[in-house]
């Protein structure tokens, strides 16, 4: 798992892409239509109401279910680590 309750998150993948998020707790597991594999994921929560996809449309609200693999944990690493972003600069 990349997250843990009460961080916070980049969503990196699906419909949420882009937005900064809470995970607030743990979630069921969903088995993906287009591959058949399960998911494990988290309630998370945003700021704002976001459009969510639903079998029968689209819902508006502040908290839904996301894969664990589809967010990015923005924590700090801890004394000693390089920032990600300045490695990646440095080797260009």
């Amino acid at each position: 798992m990349n997250c843990k309750p009460g961080d916070l998150a980049l969503c990196i993948k699906g419909e949420q892409e882009g937005k900064t998020c809470e995970i607030i707790s743990l979630g069921d597991a969903y088995k993906e239509k287009a591959t058949g594999q399960f998911l494990q994921g988290w309630l998370i929560s945003f700021p704002r109401s976001v459009k969510w996809g639903q079998p029968n449309g689209w819902d508006s609200a502040t908290e839904g279910w996301y894969p664990d693999a589809w967010l990015k944990p923005l924590r700090d690493p801890g004394p000693g680590a390089v920032d990600e972003t300045l490695r990646e600069r440095e080797v260009a």
